[in-house]
């Protein structure tokens, strides 16, 4: 121990219990008490560079519905290396297309390999997959306001699909959540509408059903309009007060518009951000790297995007789509993704090492890169430190005494005694931490 004490000594730690956080007590564990040889390591930069990407399947070469296993090691180790490591299926089913081989649902008329074969490459690059759900023509039609029977018949497909989902990837390393498909908007829902509530009430029981098969966050990638902030955060607060099982805000940022003004982004994502905190959500942000006419938008472009929304400090930003940042499919996406990742590279180095520990985060607002991951993966694990609600641990947040005392007893399988206890006036032996 003494060791330990003098390590500790060494990175001049000075511990006031009022000042006290997670991530903090965490580092005096690691250093002193898990493991005798742990060394702090602290992020040189907190920067999000693209930390995943959405993935578009279509039964086309471009797509990669078609893509043999082979071709989809490659590309996932090539989205690891540059740091994109959370997989976002963008929807299991589309119309009559199950992008899994087994399906037994009335409505599918084709399937394809692509899922197995991304969760193959997945799990052996130490890649998060994100399942979207049901989507399709006739499912959520722009030019038709939301009905009780839009809202029945997308349920039934989104019951059907989580249910063959969790049976063929449930038990997959790389699961890591659900993803509802449907976008939303305040056009097509106006606030205090029925197409409002009801889209909702199809988020809120959809989210739960599919987080009653396999426990996992669900995500939702809202695509946002031009709206007044203090509407906008109008908006969302109805809405998310109807749909709480919802875990994670991904807001699409729309910078693939024609004539999108990025400078405005700032505000809606700060309006939504309020919102997902008023629920206890997580936010985090999903940019279009694309341009008009189906081409990949310019780097400089992309990186006014990704500077806009790391002001907002996001648990996570994901792209869409991958393939408009694919060096396979043409000059222009080339273009896209060398420019990216030669920036990437400054920011972070993301080469793969096989024989390292995952990186999976159990938390959405803990990120792989984030300096203290290994030692949050091992409280968690040890049932030492759990998280909060929305499968958030909130790393910064204070940790009261009670808190810490339990920390400790856990950490050192402390038990009661049978000699006197000190007294302590303002601790009950109704409290919860008591013992």
């Amino acid at each position: 121990m003494a060791g330990n004490l003098q390590q500790a000594h060494q990175h001049s730690l000075t511990v006031k219990l009022s000042h006290l956080t997670k991530t903090l007590l965490i580092t005096l564990i690691t250093l002193g008490l898990l493991t005798s040889h742990s060394q702090l390591v602290v992020a040189a930069n907190n920067t999000h560079v693209i930390d995943g990407t959405f993935i578009q399947l279509w039964n086309t070469e471009k797509a990669g519905g078609v893509w043999s296993q082979e071709r989809w090691n490659q590309e996932v180790l090539r989205m690891k290396e540059s740091c994109q490591n959370t997989i976002f299926i963008q929807f299991a089913t589309h119309g009559n297309a199950a992008w899994y081989q087994v399906s037994n649902l009335d409505f599918i008329s084709y399937t394809s390999n692509a899922m197995q074969y991304i969760f193959n490459a997945s799990e052996k690059h130490d890649i998060s997959v994100i399942v979207g759900l049901s989507h399709g023509s006739g499912q959520w039609d722009w030019n038709n306001d939301m009905n009780r029977a839009d809202y029945s018949m997308i349920y039934g497909r989104h019951q059907q699909v989580v249910d063959e989902v969790s049976q063929l990837f449930g038990k997959s390393p790389a699961f890591s959540g659900w993803y509802i498909p449907q976008e939303l908007d305040w056009i097509r829902f106006p606030h205090n509408s029925d197409a409002q509530r009801l889209s909702a009430e199809l988020f809120q029981d959809t989210a739960k059903y599919a987080k009653s098969r396999v426990n996992k966050p669900v995500y939702v990638a809202p695509y946002f309009q031009d709206m007044n902030p203090a509407n906008t955060e109008i908006w969302w607060d109805k809405f998310l007060s109807i749909a709480t099982e919802v875990d994670i805000l991904l807001p699409q940022d729309g910078g693939g518009r024609a004539n999108a003004d990025i400078n405005k982004f700032s505000n809606t994502y700060g309006a939504i951000k309020k919102s997902a905190l008023k629920q206890s959500m997580a936010f985090g942000v999903d940019i279009e790297t694309f341009a008009p006419g189906s081409v990949a938008a310019t780097w400089p472009r992309v990186k006014t995007q990704l500077d806009k929304a790391n002001t907002h400090n996001p648990s996570i930003i994901v792209q869409f789509e991958h393939s408009f940042m694919n060096q396979d499919i043409n000059t222009n996406r080339a273009q896209l993704y060398n420019d990216y990742t030669t920036w990437q590279k400054t920011i972070r180095d993301c080469t793969w090492d096989p024989s390292a520990p995952s990186t999976r985060s159990p938390f959405v607002d803990v990120p792989t890169y984030h300096p203290y991951l290994p030692s949050i993966q091992q409280v968690a694990k040890r049932g030492i430190m759990s998280g909060s609600s929305h499968f958030r641990f909130l790393p910064n947040n204070p940790i009261s005494r009670a808190e810490t005392a339990v920390v400790l007893t856990k950490t050192f399988n402390l038990h009661p005694t049978n000699s006197p206890q000190q007294a302590i006036s303002d601790v009950p032996a109704t409290h919860w931490a008591y013992s």
